[in-house]
Formats: C-alpha cells, structure tokens, sequence
C-alpha cells in the first residue's frame, strides 16, 4: 500500500468541503486533525488531483454577492469616520463624515476641533435626529 492511498481520501474529504481554499490551508487542516504528513508528500498528490489551479478558476468556487441590509427606518445606523490627507504644498486637512441612510455630512477644515465636531453633530441631531 502506498502512502498516496492515505493521503488521497483525506485530502478529497476537505476538497469537497472547501473547495475555495488553496494548498497551505489544506495542509494545514490535515495536521491539525492529526495527519503527520509533510508538505511534499502532500503536494505530491495535490497537484496530480488537479488543484493547483488558480482558486478564481476553480469551478463552484463563485461567491454569490450579496447586497448589505438597509434598514427600513432613517436614523437606525449612523456612520462617523475621521480622515486626514496632505496636499500637494504640504498642507493637512482632516474631515469628519457623518452617514446615516437619509443624512450624509461632510465637514472638512485644516483643524477640526472638538466644539466643531460638537456643532456638526448637535446640528445632525437637530435637523435629522439621533439613531
């Protein structure tokens, strides 16, 4: 018996799971559950079976895109990032940006504040309400 006999079911059991992983994960769960084979007796078999194709290539691999869930009601998610960036005369700005479903706010000056950021908030809150 062959040692590529023990190998080919272990790793044909993963591939009909997992079709989307690639060689180092495969061989990485077959240590983990206890197989003591090295990466080249592994890879031996892994390319004759025909999985060193590219993942994107692999067939049933396809990821069905999904659109996020938008929630019914305005106010429920609310968004605020912070950003900085330079130009090109080696002048910083910084923004805050507010996002919400019905509201999208942007505020950008060479300093912000805390009593801006405040203002721009109370001023959300005001015309749009709090989630």
């Amino acid at each position: 018996m062959k040692c590529e006999d023990e190998v080919i079911p272990a790793l044909q059991a993963f591939v009909e799971k997992h079709i989307c992983w690639g060689f180092l994960m495969y061989f990485q769960r077959l240590r983990i559950v206890g197989y003591a084979w090295n990466h080249k007796r592994v890879y031996y078999v892994y390319v004759p079976l025909g999985l060193n194709r590219d993942v994107k290539r692999r067939s049933g691999c396809q990821r069905i895109q999904q659109l996020p869930d938008v929630p019914a009601v305005p106010n429920a998610v609310c968004s605020i990032d912070f950003m900085h960036d330079t130009v090109y005369v080696e002048l910083r700005f910084r923004t805050i940006g507010v996002v919400d479903d019905g509201i999208q706010e942007i505020e950008i000056d060479i300093s912000l504040s805390s009593e801006r950021i405040v203002r721009v908030l109370d001023r959300l809150k005001e015309w749009g309400g709090t989630p």
